[in-house]
């Protein structure tokens, strides 16, 4: 019975600990316009159809991490492709951070010249990787509306454009009385 009353007071002093040395750490800066606009892409998104109509098909899912400081999309969910994109903020600028099949991680920073309504990413850097091998190296997104966007990404492998992949994709809509 001591040892489980000393263990309970030494954890409990641990994690008092640990409260009072966040209690004072400084709030980040608010989310710029950027990460409020992929924070508004939470929930399941489906593959438009070639008839234009959606399809059933999940394509990408969107939920908040990091106490509401990080945009977590995962790809193709469920999938053997399924992967990883991080949108987060560094100071002022969005930036991503993509864990794809391709085992590395490419970094890209959004453009400030992104046209109204688009968000283009460029490559900055990747771990696990050399800037030749093949990796994602841009990414951009348009915003069609609150509920469609389509994302076009390009791979690149020695210097040049190898692969495009384009998402149209609208907000998968709950059934009807589902809440």
């Amino acid at each position: 019975m001591f040892r489980i009353l000393l263990t309970a007071t030494v954890l409990s002093l641990l994690f008092g600990a640990g409260y009072v040395a966040t209690a004072d750490t400084p709030k980040p800066a608010p989310a710029t316009p950027k990460l409020e606009t992929f924070k508004k892409l939470v929930g399941q998104w489906v593959q438009v159809g070639e008839d234009g109509k959606p399809t059933d098909r999940v394509m990408t899912e969107f939920r908040l991490t990091a106490g509401g400081s990080v945009v977590l999309e995962t790809i193709m969910p469920g999938t053997e492709n399924e992967m990883i994109t991080m949108y987060y903020q560094d100071g002022d600028q969005l930036m991503l951070t993509h864990y794809c099949v391709m085992r590395n991680q490419p970094t890209m920073r959004a453009s400030k010249e992104s046209p109204a309504g688009s968000v283009h990413f460029e490559f900055i850097s990747g771990t696990n990787m050399k800037v030749t091998d093949p990796h994602m190296h841009d990414a951009s997104y348009k915003f069609v509306d609150d509920d469609h966007f389509i994302a076009t990404w390009r791979s690149f492998t020695n210097g040049k454009v190898d692969h495009i992949g384009k998402f149209d994709v609208v907000r998968k809509k709950k059934a009807a009385g589902v809440r």
